[in-house]
């Protein structure tokens, strides 16, 4: 019987020191974005900072199983308009989530090319005269590269992004825990 115990605590710590470790290495993700001729992306995570072998997540290009559309049945009880006193604070704290979430995040490396035109030649050279002090007035990191192309003949949007990032898990848990706190802590 206690052998069945031992092996029973060896394998529960086993499984929370690969836990640890999903939750304290780094997810790798890769981005890759191509807006012509058709909308196309994907997203890619690999664990352990990049160890183990790309795993999809998300790629526009695989079909999708179409369910089959079944009837809607119709609601005979009616709704009751519940809500609680800390609803306006949660959606106050939704945006600091979302800056929170954001700065989690840390690029290794971010390429973007695109060409864009207006349909007037005037306006095309107006919006690119305001976003070139950003491209090259501002030194731009040597892992992000950003070519901008105007095209003055036609209207046109024509891009490719491809991004590598990485994230913590464990990064992810103060901002819950602040979101928590802001909506559901005690009022100032």
């Amino acid at each position: 019987m206690s052998a069945v115990l031992a092996i029973l605590l060896w394998l529960i710590l086993i499984l929370l020191v690969i836990l640890a470790g999903v939750l304290l290495t780094p997810v790798k993700l890769r981005l890759h974005l191509r807006s012509s001729p058709s909308l196309k992306f994907r997203i890619e995570a690999s664990a352990f900072g990049g160890v183990t072998p790309r795993v999809c997540i998300l790629d526009s290009t695989r079909r999708r199983k179409h369910d089959e559309k079944k009837p809607k049945k119709k609601k005979t009880k009616a709704r009751s308009k519940r809500s609680f006193a800390g609803g306006t604070r949660l959606v106050a704290a939704i945006p600091r989530l979302f800056s929170d979430i954001l700065g989690a995040f840390h690029v290794d490396y971010l390429n973007v090319d695109a060409e864009f035109g207006l349909l007037d030649p005037a306006d095309t050279g107006h919006v690119y005269g305001c976003l070139t002090p950003f491209l090259y007035g501002t030194p731009l990191p040597a892992k992000v590269v950003v070519s901008l192309r105007p095209d003055f003949s036609r209207a046109c949007f024509a891009g490719e992004l491809d991004a590598s990032l990485h994230i913590t898990p464990a990064a992810l848990f103060p901002p819950a825990v602040r979101l928590a706190w802001r909506a559901f802590g005690p009022s100032k």
